[in-house]
């Protein structure tokens, strides 16, 4: 039944959900949430619109009177004894509210996001810290890597010895070295990120690879779960000696 508060949708509307805050008998005045800052309303006839259920992970709005400020979260659930949404909020938070407490942004573009920063009506405190910690072990990675992707790409645990080896021999021109490290040092992983390095670098490269045949499985196993080098497969060749 759709009545004041009620979430609905017109098919023939792309204007998205929207929030009934009048109803006659024949139409509803429907109201659009563009931002925390603007709303358009709109008058539908009753036969034009659905109900609409929201689905999970759908961002939703509240306004908290206590807060006195928007609280933003996402749809987690519907509880259909009840009548309510189980909203998920930042810090491992959630809450009940049912749909007249809900508002939707519909699908008229943001012009100008002056007006909800004003407000304090953004997500970006909360996405901040997130992306914040993200950018900053990038940047890690990617310093101790010195700019070689196929370091921080493969599911490896690197020491600085062998991440001297990788760099040294990727930066020669002329590449011919023998790696002669002493057992448990990680020659192994040394080849297979040069390897990996090597086939990044070089769309077209191709590469074979001589172990003992004792050694081909073991070998073939680290390549794929460590490098990843199925990816690789029509580029790489394994074979025994």
């Amino acid at each position: 039944m759709i009545d004041v508060g009620s979430l609905v949708r017109s098919p023939r509307s792309d204007l998205g959900v929207g929030k009934v805050v009048e109803v006659s008998r024949t139409d509803a005045v429907v109201e659009y949430f563009c931002s925390v800052k603007n709303r358009i309303r709109k008058t539908v006839p009753l036969s034009l619109l659905q109900e609409a259920r929201l689905q999970r992970q759908t961002r939703c709005y509240l306004w908290s009177t206590t807060q006195e400020r928007w609280i933003i979260g996402r749809v987690y659930d519907w509880d259909e004894d009840k009548l309510e949404y189980e909203i998920d909020l930042p810090d491992s938070q959630s809450l009940q509210a049912v749909e007249t407490e809900l508002y939707v942004r519909c699908n008229i573009p943001i012009a100008d996001p002056i007006d909800i920063l004003a407000v304090k009506g953004q997500e970006t405190p909360y996405f901040h810290d997130r992306r914040l910690a993200f950018v900053q072990s990038a940047i890690e990675q990617r310093a101790v890597s010195r700019g070689m992707t196929g370091l921080i790409s493969a599911n490896i645990d690197l020491y600085p010895h062998q991440v001297e080896v990788v760099r040294r021999v990727l930066e020669d021109p002329i590449v011919r070295y023998l790696l002669a490290d002493e057992p448990g040092l990680g020659k192994t992983v040394e080849a297979g990120t040069i390897l990996r390095q090597f086939l990044l670098d070089e769309p077209n490269g191709r590469a074979v690879v001589l172990v003992p045949k004792y050694l081909l499985e073991q070998w073939r196993q680290e390549l794929e779960n460590k490098f990843y080098l199925s990816h690789f497969a029509d580029r790489v060749q394994l074979a025994a000696v």
